[in-house]
């Protein structure tokens, strides 16, 4: 409620321009996968595996078209990539070595900045805000933080 007193007394404002390179049907205009998370061997230049990431194709098994990601990125000491920002609102738990993904837990919207990996008396967490952002055309729109307690 704070926010809104402050920008109702135009002490806080947002101003922004998101723009996207879309086909006639509101798609991206680029071949799939739409989105995916890349591993690169900076040394060589390789590409170590490349994880679609987003929603699924109904119309294909086991297929993803993957979607932009407008969160972000962390990764573990552990070796666990976590990864938020598309428009299937989830927070995608993935193998930083191989690429699989480990797990996919929904979230109301769409993570909204990278993850934030902390520790407290020597144990770990991961913190997500879920907002859906205010730049993007995400469906869902929340305020919610997610923590979750990492297990080594």
């Amino acid at each position: 409620i704070w926010d809104l007193y402050l920008e109702e007394e135009e002490l806080l404002s947002f101003y922004g321009n998101w723009s996207q390179f879309l086909d006639l049907n509101d798609k991206p205009a680029t071949n799939l996968p739409w989105g995916k998370i890349v591993s690169l061997n900076l040394n060589t230049g390789l590409i170590n595996w490349e994880t679609p990431i987003g929603l699924q194709n109904p119309n294909l098994k086991n297929s993803k078209l993957g979607t932009p990601s407008y969160g972000g990125l962390a990764v573990s000491s552990g070796g666990l990539l976590f990864s938020t920002g598309t428009d299937d609102n989830r927070l995608y738990i993935i193998n930083a070595k191989n690429g699989r993904i480990l797990e996919a837990k929904e979230m109301i919207a769409a993570g909204s900045a990278p993850p934030v990996l902390y520790e407290i008396e020597g144990t770990s967490y991961i913190s997500i805000v879920s907002t859906g952002g205010i730049f993007h055309n995400f469906k869902n729109k929340g305020s919610s933080i997610y923590t979750y307690k990492l297990e080594h």
